[in-house]
Formats: structure tokens, C-alpha cells, sequence
């Protein structure tokens, strides 16, 4: 009997490890590239993946006590001084900074990471059948994922001209693309903003304030043409963003606090949740007992405030923000 017992277990094994369905399943707990990209969920969690490279310290986060991010960009010109010169800004103004520099390093990588992601939701969402996504907010996901990997290739354009422009989703055999001009990734800009704006909504339910809007797709391509000097389109452009509902916020003073998180004043903001790990940003941090010492004001950003009869305040017998 036991021999019989042990005969049946074993062909019993043998029967489940010659099944390859039994081996071969998706986790139940994890995403991954099989069970992914079915649906309009999926897709709208696809292209957050997108909006969190935004966060990045080198780009919007900031840093303190470390790689200089997009807030601290000031300190290259002479708006504030970057008193931590290693943080990238403070050597680059005095000629002690090259390619090679880790600045620049990680900005480049940071942003083909999110023209990556990018490349990858485009491809993807353009495949999800048409009974898993509603048509309209189909059009939507892809003119957010448009104006995100503009807005990448609109820093690559200006802090380094001519770099690769790369489209489509890369196997690693396809890694290394010569670079296009600057008039290539231009146009390329101007295109996907264009068609972004085309089908981008004016607003959103506040529960989804941050996601790019047709407001901010114009307010980029109005700055991408300023930085171009086309000023006649820059006028066209922000003419038309005027009518589109923002306003200045009635209390200045109150702008810059999270009171004004959600102000009418706001064409675009990268969104930030403090309680989560590693997700809050850092560039209005400081040291304990100290103000921020690594950007500070420069004299001249300070001077540039006008006073409230719009005098400059070297002028006007008014004290500044009186």
C-alpha cells in the first residue's frame, strides 16, 4: 500500500512540473509589462509614472546639500548666489564647471528617463483596446504625455541645443542615436505642443489639479517662442492663454505659502505629497537655527521689486511692498 501511495505522489509531481500554465503566472501583487497597459487605469498610472520624474531632485524638487535642481537656476544668472558652490550653479558662473560635470550629468539623464517613459506610454496607450478607454480621455492621457516629453526635450533644447531626439520606445540595441540639431528638436517642440494644446482641457476636477492643461501647453510653447525671439507669436499665444480663466492672486503675500497651493495665478505646477517616502520637495528647506544659506537674493533681485505706485523703489518715495 505504501508503495502504491508513493507511486501516485510521484506522478502526481511529475504531472505539475511538466505543466508549463502551472509554472507560468502573473503576480498578483506586482506590475509588470504582461499584465500592464490593458486599460485606461492603467494608462493613467502609466503616465503619473511620467509626471514623478518631475520630482526628481535635479529637476523641480531642488536640493540642500546637494545636486542643484530647476528652483536654484537662478543662482546662473544674478537673481541669488549659490553659496555651496559644489551644489553645480556657484562653479559654473566662475568657469570651474565641463560637460562632464555631475550637474549636468544627472539633469541629462533625468530628463531622457522621462522622454523614456514618455516613449514607452505613447506606444502603449495607442494599443488599449477601445472598449478598455474612453475615446475622449484617450485624447487627453496623450496630450498630457505630449506636453510632458516637450517640456524634457524643452530643457535639453535650452541648456544643451543640439542632443539625440528620440521618439519611440529604445531596446537597448537601439541605445545610441546621433544628436539632431537644435532646429529639429524646435520644431519637434512646437509640434507636440501644439497638438497637446489641441486636446488638453482647460481645467480639471481640484482632486486632479497638477495634470497638464491646455493653458500650460500653450504657457510652455509662449516661453519656448520668447526664448526664440518670435515675439509676434509669443503675443498670439499668451493673448489667448489670457482668456482661458487666470488671474493674478489677490494677496501676494500670501502666494508663496500652501494657502495658495491651488491659486487661479498657477498655469502649471509639478505636485508634491510631503507624508509619502522620498516624494516631498526640498528647495524651500533649511538648516535648523539658519535661513537658507546655500541660495540667497542678490541685491539687484531685491531692487527689481517696484513699489506699489510701480516705481522702482530707488524712485518712489514709498517703501517696497508697503
Amino acid at each position: 500500500m505504501k508503495k502504491l501511495i508513493y507511486l501516485i505522489l510521484t506522478i502526481s509531481l511529475l504531472s505539475f512540473a511538466c505543466s508549463e500554465d502551472y509554472l507560468e503566472r502573473n503576480s498578483l501583487t506586482q506590475l509588470a509589462e504582461g499584465n500592464f497597459w490593458q486599460n485606461e487605469q492603467d494608462a493613467l498610472l502609466g503616465i503619473n509614472g511620467i509626471y514623478e520624474v518631475l520630482q526628481d531632485r535635479v529637476m523641480y524638487s531642488g536640493n540642500l546639500n546637494g545636486t542643484a535642481g530647476l528652483p536654484q537656476h537662478d543662482s546662473f544668472a544674478d537673481n541669488t548666489f549659490n553659496n555651496y558652490k559644489f551644489e553645480g550653479p556657484g562653479n559654473f558662473v566662475e568657469g570651474r564647471a565641463d560637460p562632464s560635470y555631475d550637474f549636468f550629468n544627472s539633469f541629462w539623464a533625468s530628463l531622457y528617463r522621462g522622454i523614456g517613459r514618455a516613449n514607452n506610454a505613447l506606444e502603449n496607450i495607442e494599443n488599449i483596446p477601445a472598449e478598455n478607454i474612453d475615446a475622449a480621455n484617450k485624447d487627453i492621457l496623450i496630450g498630457q504625455v505630449k506636453f510632458l516629453r516637450a517640456l524634457f526635450y524643452f530643457h535639453l533644447a535650452v541648456y544643451f541645443e543640439d542632443a539625440p531626439l528620440i521618439t519611440e520606445f529604445q531596446t537597448l540595441e537601439e541605445a545610441y542615436v546621433t544628436k539632431a540639431t537644435y532646429s529639429e528638436i524646435r520644431a519637434f517642440i512646437e509640434q507636440e505642443l501644439r497638438e497637446a494644446a489641441a486636446v488638453l482641457p482647460v481645467s480639471y476636477p481640484a482632486s486632479q489639479f497638477g495634470y497638464a492643461t491646455r493653458g500650460a501647453a500653450l504657457g510652455l510653447l509662449a516661453r519656448f517662442e520668447l526664448y526664440n525671439g518670435n515675439f509676434q507669436e509669443v503675443v498670439n499665444l499668451t493673448s489667448e492663454i489670457m482668456g482661458l480663466g487666470y488671474s493674478l492672486h489677490p494677496d501676494y503675500g500670501q502666494l508663496f505659502t500652501e494657502n495658495a497651493e491651488q491659486s487661479p495665478e498657477i498655469v502649471f505646477s509639478v505636485r508634491f505629497i510631503q507624508d509619502q517616502s522620498d516624494n516631498g520637495e526640498t528647495f524651500s528647506s533649511t538648516f535648523l537655527g539658519i535661513p537658507k544659506v546655500n541660495v540667497q537674493p542678490m541685491p539687484n533681485m531685491v531692487d527689481a521689486y517696484l513699489a506699489i505706485d510701480g516705481l522702482p523703489i530707488s524712485e518712489s518715495p514709498l517703501r517696497p511692498c508697503q
